[in-house]
């Protein structure tokens, strides 16, 4: 009997998986870099928006933790385009965190960055170069949403 329950869990588990194929075919580009997958579409979106993007496809948006992963990010940028970064300073102007609310691990701020030049920049982009630039968070961008390997 225990096997017959067993079974039937593990059909309602494939049933549910293909009815709801995984989010994550939604995206086109991708990129690794150590434990980290980051992926991408052709679609731009303001930062809320990339936020429930990358949530619903069980990830989040891309935080780069060292000048590798920043390079990695990189590779999935238009040449002349910007991507959001998860970083942003809605709490305390110019200081930058993650979406844990921790501190950024690493920077690359292009020379005069972050500069909040609308009094409303509390997001982050990052350029086709690997510069980082402050936004405003309405703006459209690509978003690269991170994912880790198990």
């Amino acid at each position: 009997m225990k096997i017959i329950t067993k079974l039937e869990e593990q059909i309602q588990a494939l049933k549910l998986s293909i009815s709801n194929p995984d989010k994550r075919f939604q995206f086109t580009h991708w990129s690794k870099h150590g434990q980290k997958k980051f992926a991408t579409k052709d679609d731009e979106l303001n930062f809320e928006g990339g936020v429930k993007l990358c949530q619903e496809a069980g990830g989040q948006i891309a935080t780069p933790a060292s000048m590798e992963e920043n390079k990695a990010l990189t590779k999935l940028i238009k040449s002349d385009g910007m991507a959001y970064l998860g970083l942003n300073d809605k709490k305390k102007e110019g200081t930058f965190e993650d979406a844990s609310g921790n501190p950024v691990k690493i920077t690359n701020w292009a020379p005069g960055e972050p500069s909040n030049d609308q009094d409303d920049e509390d997001c982050s982009a990052i350029t086709s170069d690997g510069t980082w630039s402050d936004v405003l968070c309405t703006g459209s961008y690509t978003i690269i949403c991170q994912f880790m390997e198990y």
